[in-house]
């Protein structure tokens, strides 16, 4: 008695087993799948390009000028060279956080048979600092020969550029000088008016909002501020697809609250991809801070307004400022 009792226990346990490793083999495949899914999104949307996982990411180089750092202490020499923002880099990395492979996944991938899995490369993104001109040069220079380094960093697959061309040198090259045989032609340009601090100032033109006129949309004119008060600042998103496979998003802005903001928008991909589906596109939002020192701080959501994109309707404007022509 002792002997079959025992005996229906241990089947028990076997039978238990069994099933909770089937069980788990379902789960398994089932999540796979879906990643499987949504991983196809991603490559078709970013550009991947087959045999390559990786999107490249390239932040603003902020060169800082030797002895123009300020320390705790008595600085002798002190650090010179590229630097990053602290609000560029963290907002990168909630946008890394939505498109690549998890952790989990890779280690499905490990386990799960081949036929179920094949050969697809995991998702990742490198994230590095743009490179940037040395001391003397100027971007006009770079209207024909952009340089090795550029032309390497622009090269792969899917390339993401962070930040206005005033910091980032391919986001320059890009918007302002395209090689000739590209196939891709920006909608948009980052544009400065005024030559002395007092009357500088920095905005952003949209090219043929109609046929034959751009429009140009600038930011607050802190100088004319009676009172510290709300500003305006703008920023872009685009997707550029070019003649040779590659596909270029930039996310850049007047401030640094203004790119941040445009991170946090292509980080909603699924929504544009929903809205553009896999082609080149546009947008241009403005952004509404509640004061100057706000440039610097993480973008609200609820203070951008989308003004205009492409492909598309023109967005309604105020009439003011549809009779600006560029």
């Amino acid at each position: 008695m002792a002997s079959s009792g025992s005996g229906f226990v241990g089947a028990l346990a076997t039978d238990l087993l069994a099933d909770v490793l089937f069980a788990a083999i379902l789960a398994a495949a089932a999540i796979w799948l879906t990643h499987r899914a949504r991983r196809k999104r991603v490559r078709r949307f970013f550009g991947v390009m087959p045999g390559a996982g990786s999107i490249s990411v390239f932040l603003s180089s902020i060169v800082v000028k030797e002895r123009g750092t300020v320390g705790i202490g008595p600085i002798v020499e002190g650090y010179h060279g590229p630097a990053i923002t602290e609000l560029e880099y963290r907002h990168v990395l909630g946008f890394a956080a939505t498109v690549e492979t998890k952790p989990f996944i890779r280690l499905l991938r490990a386990v799960l048979p081949d036929d179920l899995v094949g050969p697809v490369e995991p998702t990742v993104c490198q994230v590095r600092v743009s490179p940037h001109l040395s001391a003397g040069e100027h971007p006009s220079r770079h209207r024909e020969d952009h340089g090795k380094e550029v032309d390497d960093a622009l090269a792969g697959g899917c390339v993401v550029l962070v930040g206005s061309p005033v910091y980032n040198l391919l986001t320059h090259v890009v918007l302002d000088h395209p090689a000739a045989d590209d196939g891709a032609r920006s909608r948009f340009r980052f544009i400065r008016t005024g030559d002395t601090p007092p009357t500088a100032r920095r905005g952003v033109e949209v090219i043929d909002v109609y046929p034959g006129e751009n429009q140009r949309f600038m930011r607050t004119d802190t100088s004319e501020l009676a009172h510290p008060g709300p500003i305006n600042e703008y920023f872009v998103v685009e997707k550029l697809r070019t003649a040779h496979g590659r596909t270029i998003f930039i996310c850049a802005g007047t401030c640094s609250s203004a790119t941040a903001a445009a991170l946090d928008r292509l980080t909603e991909w699924r929504e544009l991809e929903r809205r553009f589906g896999a082609a080149g596109f546009g947008l241009l939002c403005e952004i509404r801070l509640a004061a100057v020192d706000d440039r610097e701080a993480d973008p609200r959501p609820d203070r951008v307004r989308e003004l205009f994109s492409y492909p598309g309707d023109y967005r309604a404007m105020p009439s003011a400022r549809r009779r600006t022509r560029g």
